[in-house]
């Protein structure tokens, strides 16, 4: 096999060092067939092998920081870790203490980019000659629109690379024009979806695996309008999806996120992490590493039950005392959406829902928190997205075997394509009875009556609301609904004033009087463990700044204002 070379730089070389000269660029390489040679005779296996290091990318975004930096500044979430020094820069964030050389910001950006680099390199490249080349084009057309959308939504004005910067003059690209990016992103998701195949039925899309669909970018473009407030062309784009007959809700809500839910008619886009040969270990090892092991329950300050797989977790990403308090509120104790979303601390000491390993000295079940106590914790733990042993992969053999779990990750499902048509009616005031519909479905699935109206700000039933408990925790969703709505500042400054966020540390130390069975809330012994000094809300939290490292190296890229 001939040796590639394929140089996947970060982010179309705007990343390259200044020290690397041109001449040092230059060195050829002995048996490396060139980049010029390389694409002159590109056929379908080669396409679909950069399709592959394309999709591979998602896997590289879907870990921290994109899964926690947009999630831990709403208040929904707290950072948690060890204690307040751990994940300097993720507490930052929650307390607004942020700023440009926070290094998990621009984490999030490159990976971004890098995907952009991908996919342009295979829409550049690849001539769509073959029926499997064409759509490997669709396929990178919608990858690199949904990229740049996740951009547009975090960073406002990032620079639109439309195409391979090859020339050094090129590397330096200004602020986007949003209306000109908005509409690049919509022409390549229209692109794509005219020449992507659509799933055979409700089960088709294990044939198809981890890939795009038609429906998954109308989907997807359905969502970029609706980020637009352009709601009329987004009712209709989601309508394709609803009409189409090949999406619904999966009925056992427990099953989501677990390897039970694979190729679900409910997931319309997802990550494939079910692997073959030597290529399993090196893949799985992306996803699980950070995406598990840094939320995962810390088995140093709390003791874990035997269905779990988590070791050495390193304890980020726990609910907020206002979020676990509000989705009760609203859910109910005895909703399965609650019960799958977040645990209270009863719960995880009721002998009835979990099994423990027996304490060697004393013979007793050894549960609940450890002396230490649980950080960032007021009694309620995140359930969702946990790692079971049912999900499992027992076939690699590693130290951290233990996250190795094959359950696919969902960009995009169809409870929320059902909220955003939903939205979309409510915004237009048109086909209101089917935005109703759309809504009760997700609030049926949830076990809660079905909504009388359709609105968006009721607390009890509207549409804000349902986003806010069926999407928890999923990609960058909470941020970028607070911030489109016009919300944020409202919102965040709520969760603080009320419960604290981002200005104080709980920390769970179990129960104050243990011989109390199901005591609740007055019965766990939770501490404030330190108060720091916050930042204060301004406008400019609207957006993330971009990194030091750009703003230094590419004099056309203005600092988002505030930074």
């Amino acid at each position: 096999m001939k040796k590639i070379a394929i140089v996947l730089t970060m982010a179309l070389g705007m990343f390259l060092a200044a020290s690397c000269s041109q001449e040092h660029l230059e060195i050829a390489q002995k048996g490396v067939e060139s980049y010029e040679e390389y694409f002159s005779r590109v056929g379908d296996e080669e396409a679909t092998s950069l399709l592959a290091s394309m999709y591979n990318q998602f896997r590289v975004i879907y870990q921290p920081a994109y899964t926690i930096v947009p999630n831990e500044i709403t208040g929904d979430i707290t950072v948690g870790g060890s204690d307040p020094s751990d994940g300097v820069e993720n507490h930052q964030i929650s307390s607004l203490l942020h700023d440009a050389g926070n290094s998990q910001i621009s984490q999030m950006w490159g990976r971004f980019y890098v995907l952009i680099y991908r996919a342009n390199l295979i829409v550049d490249k690849v001539t769509p000659d073959t029926p499997v080349k064409k759509r490997i084009v669709a396929e990178a057309k919608a990858a690199r629109a949904w990229a740049m959308t996740e951009c547009m939504m975090l960073w406002g004005t990032p620079p639109l690379v439309t195409h391979v910067l090859e020339n050094a003059s090129e590397y330096e690209q200004p602020n986007c024009d949003p209306a000109e990016a908005w509409a690049w992103i919509e022409q390549n998701y229209n692109e794509a979806a005219a020449d992507l195949p659509s799933k055979s039925g409700l089960n088709g899309q294990a044939a198809i695996g981890g890939r795009f669909t038609k429906e998954a970018a109308l989907g997807f473009l359905g969502k970029a309008q609706i980020y637009q407030g352009k709601y009329a062309e987004a009712q209709t784009t989601l309508k394709k999806v609803i009409d189409s007959k090949l999406y619904q809700l999966e009925p056992d809500i427990n099953k989501l996120f677990h390897a039970a839910a694979d190729f679900s008619p409910e997931y319309l886009f997802e990550l494939n992490i079910d692997y073959n040969g030597s290529d399993r270990r090196t893949a799985m090892y992306l996803i699980t590493t950070n995406t598990w092991q840094n939320p995962g329950w810390r088995t140093d300050q709390v003791y874990v039950p035997l269905e779990f797989t988590q070791a050495a977790s390193w304890g980020y990403m726990n609910p907020s005392k206002g979020f676990a308090l509000e989705m009760i509120a609203h859910d109910g104790m005895d909703s399965p959406r609650r019960k799958y979303t977040i645990l209270t601390y009863d719960e995880l000491l009721d002998e009835d829902n979990f099994t423990y390993n027996k304490d060697a000295t004393t013979g007793e079940s050894a549960k609940g928190v450890k002396a230490a106590g649980l950080h960032d914790n007021a009694g309620y733990l995140r359930y969702k997205f946990t790692v079971k042993q049912e999900d499992l992969c027992t076939t690699v053999a590693n130290y951290n075997r233990s996250f190795y779990t094959l359950a696919n990750i969902p960009l995009l499902r169809y409870a929320d394509i059902l909220l955003l048509y939903a939205e979309a009616c409510a915004k237009t005031g048109t086909s209101t009875g089917e935005g109703l519909n759309a809504l009760n479905l997700v609030r049926s699935r949830a076990g809660l009556s079905p909504a009388p109206s359709l609105e968006m700000d009721n607390e009890t039933y509207g549409v804000k609301a349902e986003r806010r408990f069926e999407l928890f925790f999923e990609c960058a969703n909470r941020f970028i609904d607070l911030v489109r709505w016009g919300d944020f500042e409202k919102v965040y400054n709520h969760m603080r004033s009320q419960y604290g966020f981002g200005a104080v540390h709980y920390r769970l130390m179990g129960l104050k009087d243990p011989t109390i069975a199901n005591g609740g809330p007055s019965n766990w012994n939770v501490t404030e463990e330190a108060v720091i000094n916050p930042g204060t809300f301004s406008s400019k939290f609207n957006l993330f700044p971009f990194p030091d490292t750009e703003i230094q190296n590419n004099p056309k890229l203005v600092q988002n204002p505030g930074f």
